[in-house]
């Protein structure tokens, strides 16, 4: 073989064998790290996948919760804040005239609703959810999924993702 020749196949084999070395280094520092990240402490942690059948969005977040506590050692103990209360509900009236009338039915709504969880009815942290939460994904993403699916209003916060019913 001539000179030149081995000299080129020296070269692509070296590039070969380097790019190979960047995907393997590439693919170790992947595995650590968590895909979409969201730039809060809470979103810091490579989960495993998680699957979720018929679950209810306070057990899903319960277990989320637990997960990411048991993956930071600690130090972070809620990544997702579920708000139970009932919904606010805000009056816009462009009629002072009508506003006694919307007082009264907001009244009954509030009194109806009072009724329905006295006698066991559960609100919107009771729907069901079937589905999977992938390994090393963010969980801002999945949590969006999922109020999106659930609707729920959804806010990252530094503190945690909360979410609350739709108002």
């Amino acid at each position: 073989m001539k000179r030149k020749t081995k000299i080129i196949i020296t070269i692509v084999a070296g590039a070969i064998f380097i790019f190979l070395g960047f995907c393997v280094i590439a693919a170790w520092v992947s595995s650590k790290t968590v895909a979409h990240q969201h730039p809060y402490r809470w979103d810091a942690f490579v989960l495993p996948e998680q699957d979720f059948s018929n679950a209810t969005i306070i057990d899903v977040v319960a277990k989320v919760n637990a997960l990411v506590t048991q993956t930071s050692k600690g130090s972070v103990t809620q990544a997702v804040c579920l708000n139970t209360n009932p919904v606010d509900i805000v009056e816009y009236s462009s009629d002072p005239a009508i506003k006694a009338e919307m007082d009264k039915i907001v009244e009954a709504y509030r009194k109806d609703e009072t009724n329905w969880l006295n006698r066991g009815a559960c609100g919107f942290e009771t729907c069901r959810y079937t589905g999977k939460f992938m390994a090393r994904h963010s969980l801002g993403c999945e949590f969006q999924e999922l109020a999106s699916w659930v609707q729920l209003d959804y806010e990252e916060k530094p503190d945690a993702i909360h979410l609350e019913a739709i108002s």
